[in-house]
C-alpha cells in the first residue's frame, strides 16, 4: 500500500494559491514525511485490527475520520482516515498486507 499526498483544491481557488501550496508540499517534501508518518499508523492499525471483526474495522476508521476530520480537515491523519474508511479492500482485510507487524 503506498500513500501519496497532494494538492486537490476546489475549482473555484485562486491558481496562484494553489501554486504556492503545490510548491509548499514539494519544498518542504510534505509527500515523503507524511508518508513515513502514515507508516506508523499503518503499523498500529494492523496491531489494533488483528483478531478483530471486519465491522469493527469499519467503524473505528469511520470513527477516526470524523475525529480527524472535525478536529483538522485539512491534516494529513484527516486524508489518511477519510481514504481508509471509504477502501473497501483494505477494510476487507488489505489491512493484513499493508502493514507487516515487524514495522
Amino acid at each position: 500500500m503506498t500513500a501519496r499526498f497532494y494538492i486537490s483544491a476546489p475549482d473555484d481557488w485562486d491558481p496562484t494559491l494553489v501554486a504556492r501550496l503545490e510548491t509548499h508540499l514539494r519544498v518542504f517534501d510534505l509527500d515523503g514525511r507524511y508518508r513515513l508518518q502514515v507508516a506508523n499508523h499503518l503499523s498500529t492499525l494492523f496491531h489494533m485490527f488483528t483478531g478483530r471483526p471486519r465491522s469493527g474495522i469499519a467503524d473505528h476508521l469511520a470513527r477516526s475520520a470524523e475525529g480527524w476530520t472535525k478536529t483538522n480537515p485539512n491534516s494529513w491523519e484527516s486524508a489518511l482516515y477519510r481514504t481508509l474508511a471509504a477502501d473497501t479492500w483494505y477494510i476487507n482485510g488489505g489491512w493484513k498486507e499493508a502493514s507487516p507487524p515487524h514495522l
